[in-house]
């Protein structure tokens, strides 16, 4: 699961984000609202990555996915993986950032009881 600190950089800005390990995603989260404020993050969009979970994505998909907003809840969210770090949420993202953005976005919303309550396993 998500480290409780984490450095981003997202269009230059490095950006510090806490997060909690146990409970709910909306819980574990719940420090990403200010980002959303600050109109760095959206609702939805890709996990946030740190550096070093760049390293093992193509350069193609490394950069298509760096053109996208992240967000507090992802399509990989949904399809259960909660972590950048993770083997296949990769894939989750690239599947999000290719649809049009109305399309994830309203299946997202459709979910978001179900996201914010989710409790992910460590």
């Amino acid at each position: 699961m998500w480290t409780p600190k984490k450095i981003i950089n997202y269009q230059g800005l490095n950006l510090m984000l806490e997060g909690g390990s146990r409970g709910p995603l909306l819980l574990r989260r719940w420090p990403w609202l200010r980002q959303v404020a600050l109109g760095n993050f959206c609702w939805f969009g890709i996990l946030p990555r740190g550096d070093d979970e760049w390293t093992y994505l193509s350069a193609e998909t490394a950069e298509r996915l760096r053109s996208s907003p992240p967000g507090i809840f992802s399509w990989a969210d949904l399809q259960g993986c909660h972590n950048p770090s993770s083997p296949d949420e990769w894939v989750h993202a690239a599947y999000q950032v290719l649809q049009p953005d109305e399309t994830v976005k309203h299946l997202l919303q459709r979910q978001i009881v179900h996201l914010a309550l989710l409790r992910p396993e460590v």
